[in-house]
């Protein structure tokens, strides 16, 4: 697996990828809520996945192009492979699951308004992403 200290100015271009999936994420989420509120009960999960999905896709991609890099600016590694993926779509769909639950224990249970529940678990779900793609993928 290789050398997996935490890289600096790797963590500060995966923050700064971060954000940019966050405010998608987040456009997302609100958008959807909004749209679907009065007509599907559960809204708010519903949206919140699928704002995950989207961010994440976008972190990814973003990720595997500009983040995980070697210090001469080159791809650690040229091309992923199926195995690369199926490990992000774990990391995903852990991620995932952590972000439901926090929306679910911030909101639900807590009673914090969903947006601030939703900043809450997206900063978790970030050192989560961030520490299990460098690990396990890159």
């Amino acid at each position: 697996m290789g050398e997996r200290k935490v890289n600096f100015p790797e963590l500060c271009r995966y923050a700064v990828v971060g954000a940019v999936a966050f405010l998608f994420d987040f456009a997302l989420l609100i958008s959807v809520h909004n749209a679907l509120m009065a007509y599907v009960t559960g809204s708010l999960y519903l949206a919140t996945a699928l704002g995950f999905l989207g961010g994440i896709i976008l972190n990814t991609y973003l990720s595997v192009n500009y983040v995980f890099i070697d210090r001469d600016g080159k791809k650690y590694k040229h091309s992923l492979v199926i195995h690369d993926y199926v490990k992000i779509v774990m990391i995903g769909i852990t991620g995932l699951g952590l972000t439901e639950l926090g929306m679910y224990i911030g909101v639900d249970f807590i009673g914090i308004y969903y947006l601030w529940s939703k900043i809450v678990v997206t900063a978790i779900v970030f050192l989560w992403n961030y520490w299990a793609r460098k690990v396990f993928v890159f």
